[in-house]
């Protein structure tokens, strides 16, 4: 799929074999639980790859945006979960901001890499949230990125290095092994 703007009252796509999506927006979908833009069931994050692309104002019980998916230069923006923007996905290169969810926006994420994480994180009640928690896979890597928004790290499975934490704005970041290069 390119150059193509998804809109409807249902989710985008549901994703169960192999998928890109370039230069496109996925705007105002929903799903009724899981996945308002990009559902992936295909067992991996290189199954779906979006590239390019922008996903807004979408809905889902839980993750909004996606789950099982690569996002790839994304802009991520104005969705609504109560768990979670994304799961298990991997985010390189992309802007994330501006997310409504009632806990993390990054929820269990896997890679995330040269990618700003807004200051403007959101619970569903419109009070701030968290931007980045603590839920992640086992292999988990934050790299060359940017986290202005508040963290909730807890215990830390992540690999971190070369990062900059925003303090000061309620952000408690507590990384206690695997972090090289970083400033808080």
């Amino acid at each position: 799929i390119a150059k193509s703007t998804l809109h409807s009252n249902n989710r985008a796509i549901w994703n169960e074999g192999r998928l890109t999506i370039s230069e496109s927006t996925l705007n105002n979908n929903t799903a009724v639980f899981n996945g308002g833009a990009i559902y992936g069931t295909a067992g991996g994050r290189d199954s779906a790859i979006v590239l390019d692309c922008v996903i807004s104002n979408c809905a889902a019980y839980n993750y909004a945006a996606g789950r099982e998916v690569s996002f790839v230069n994304c802009l991520i923006t104005g969705n609504k979960a109560k768990r979670g923007i994304t799961s298990e996905c991997y985010h390189f290169g992309c802007v994330i901001d501006g997310n409504y969810a009632n806990t993390a926006t990054l929820h269990m994420h896997t890679r995330v890499v040269d990618t700003t994480i807004g200051p403007n994180a959101f619970k569903l009640d419109g009070s701030a949230g968290i931007a980045l928690g603590s839920k992640s896979t086992d292999s988990a890597h934050i790299v060359n990125s940017l986290i202005l928004g508040k963290c909730n790290t807890g215990e830390l499975k992540k690999t971190v290095w070369n990062c900059v934490f925003a303090v000061g704005m309620g952000t408690t970041v507590s990384i206690t092994n695997n972090s090289w290069n970083c400033r808080f």
